[in-house]
């Protein structure tokens, strides 16, 4: 059975149920939560800095993705994702996204979070035409048309019991790190040097942790 996600208007207003296949065949706009936990024990790393989680996706997983670091945790935005109760009314506009967020950090992480757990990086952020390429820097396909929610929560601990059928490795890097590593080995992300908007995005998120954290 296909998967059937949220689709979305252009000012981010969910419009009814698509086909996830379909939606990336016919560039049919739809929301992916992308979530990144921080660890905030700054005295667990030099320069006063934090810690972020960076995860890779299991090779049992038929995922272009696979064996490069990305978020933490995160999928598509699905039409049929259960709506949680206890959000507020500033959380009531994420509803859906959070509910999102929340079951896919259970499922892949096994951490049982609240929508108050979670702080919202960004909101609708487009993300369009991404080429993707295999590790001999050949592009498989280009994908796709989607807004992002990013979020992030904090976690001090060693996530050691996520899903094996989803994720290969966690791995901690401290923020400076992660952002050095973006610009000298983007591959090592999925992604390539003229690839500026999937960089943009996962650069933005860590600045924004690192606004958040007091990291300078």
């Amino acid at each position: 059975m296909n998967e059937i996600i949220m689709g979305y208007d252009d000012t981010g207003k969910e419009i009814g149920p698509i086909d996830r296949e379909e939606a990336h065949e016919k560039w049919l706009l739809h929301k992916s939560v992308h979530i990144r936990a921080v660890d905030t024990d700054k005295e667990k790393y030099w320069w006063n800095d934090v810690g972020i989680y960076l995860a890779k996706k299991s090779k049992n997983k038929s995922f272009l993705w696979n064996d490069y670091y990305q978020r933490t945790a995160g999928w598509h935005v699905d039409y049929d994702t259960s709506m949680l109760d206890d959000v507020n009314e500033q959380e009531k506009e994420y509803s859906l996204s959070l509910s999102t967020a929340v079951r896919e950090i259970k499922e892949e992480l096994m951490l049982d979070l609240l929508p108050k757990d979670l702080t919202v990086l960004e909101s609708n952020r487009p993300n369009h035409n991404i080429k993707i390429k295999n590790k001999d820097n050949q592009t498989i396909k280009e994908d796709n048309n989607e807004l992002l929610d990013i979020y992030s929560f904090v976690y001090s601990w060693d996530i050691k019991d996520f899903d094996k059928k989803e994720i290969k490795d966690i791995q901690i890097r401290p923020s400076k790190a992660v952002l050095k590593l973006l610009e000298s080995n983007p591959e090592l992300f999925g992604i390539t040097q003229e690839n500026t908007q999937k960089i943009e995005i996962i650069r933005d998120s860590i600045f924004k942790i690192q606004e958040k954290y007091g990291v300078k």
